[in-house]
């Protein structure tokens, strides 16, 4: 803990001890009070897992990346950083091919934010991918999103209780990283807007979480059981109510090559293999 969470947590200890005689610190004239609500956060384990970091480091980690960034990933860090911290709750695409640094720029945005002390959740669509990220889960563990088919009603929601601990710790949480998220079902975005627009009482969409979502369309899209190709487009991402709603932000160079011509050519040749 920072120094001045420390003493912050002091100050909830020493009151919690005045509350014992019937007392307090705002009854002491001149007193600091706590500026946390560690009564909170001491008894929900999801919170403490979630501020299980040294935010000093992760301020000093974060400060490392951004300095390695291109000019690309810079811009897409500026804009998302600018909408978390500014409270702007705005919504963001990372689009980009395979290679292009995508998973490099989530990492750099998590330690940044971390090292604010605020709390980012970094989520993916696969086990595996989600290893790839600071404190990452997937996100059907991380939202409860519902498995065994979604309806497509505007009333489905993901099966979080408004007073339960996870629900507290997506009230406290100020953003959202979403990797990989092409393969999954637009309903499954569309059921977290609908949750977290209730659980945080807001009908802005996704409640004004920064939400930073990321993909690359040429690689594995919604698989839909028996489902001609207009049914996978239609269950794709892109097609949501929620797609206009985001600030697409591109990455164009390709990080795992070194730019030899035979390393390009098999870029052009991987790409044209995405595009048919």
């Amino acid at each position: 803990m920072a120094d001045e969470d420390l003493y912050d947590f002091g100050l909830h200890l020493l009151d919690e001890i005045l509350h014992d005689s019937g007392h307090s610190l705002s009854g002491i004239p001149s007193m600091f009070q706590p500026v946390h609500d560690w009564f909170s956060t001491l008894r929900n384990r999801l919170i403490t897992q979630q501020l299980n970091f040294d935010p000093e480091s992760e301020n000093i980690l974060g400060q490392e990346h951004v300095t390695s960034l291109t000019g690309d990933q810079r811009y897409a860090f500026d804009r998302i950083w600018q909408s978390i911290v500014g409270k702007e709750g705005k919504a963001f695409f990372i689009d980009g091919f395979g290679g292009m640094g995508k998973t490099y720029l989530y990492q750099t945005i998590s330690h940044a934010v971390q090292g604010q002390n605020i709390i980012v959740l970094c989520v993916t669509s696969t086990g595996l991918a989600c290893l790839l990220l600071p404190g990452g889960q997937t996100a059907h563990s991380m939202f409860k999103i519902p498995i065994n088919g979604l309806p497509v009603d505007l009333d489905t929601i993901c099966n979080i209780p408004k007073e339960s601990l996870r629900a507290d710790l997506l009230r406290m949480a100020e953003a959202v990283i979403y990797n990989e998220c092409l393969m999954m079902h637009r309903h499954c975005f569309e059921a977290l807007d609908h949750t977290l627009q209730d659980l945080r009482n807001s009908s802005r969409a996704f409640s004004g979480l920064t939400m930073v979502f990321g993909g690359d369309f040429q690689q594995i899209l919604p698989v839909i059981v028996n489902g001609s190709r207009a049914n996978t487009v239609n269950a794709c991402l892109a097609k949501s109510y929620l797609w206009p709603q985001m600030e697409i932000l591109t990455l164009w160079q390709n990080m795992r090559l070194q730019h030899s011509p035979d390393e390009m050519d098999f870029a052009t040749w991987l790409l044209d293999i995405g595009h048919g």
